[in-house]
């Protein structure tokens, strides 16, 4: 535990016990016990806490490292679409809509309707 062999506890138990008395040592052992327990509970509380601090600055970089690479993506896209915009308002107005696409058709056939007589015609022979 401490580096402590197995004679050098015996040694301290003799010590104890003619300091101490045998009437208190085992009550002083049982304190001694409590105190290590909390002493454990403590080191590993503070290594958790350690180990959640390591983890969240790894977190806070990744999270900076993301913040710096998503607005250098946006300085880039912001850049080409400044650049299609200048690119477009250099070129000259050639966009003209043809003529066919302009002119409304004449007459379209309606929708209910059969569009000529002879396909009319068909129909009803179809039906007879």
């Amino acid at each position: 535990m401490f580096g402590i062999g197995p004679w050098e506890i015996v040694l301290i138990l003799v010590i104890a016990l003619l300091v101490v008395g045998p009437r208190r040592l085992p009550e002083l052992m049982r304190d001694l016990g409590k105190f290590v327990a909390q002493f454990r509970s403590v080191t590993d509380e503070m290594r958790r806490e350690l180990q959640l601090d390591e983890e969240v600055r790894r977190l806070r970089e990744t999270v900076h490292d993301l913040q710096d690479v998503s607005a250098t993506a946006m300085r880039k896209m912001m850049q080409e679409v400044e650049e299609e915009a200048k690119a477009q308002a250099a070129q000259p107005e050639q966009v003209q809509a043809p003529s066919s696409l302009s002119a409304p058709a004449e007459n379209p056939p309606p929708e209910d309707q059969p569009a000529s007589e002879e396909s009319a015609k068909s129909s009803d022979h179809g039906k007879a």
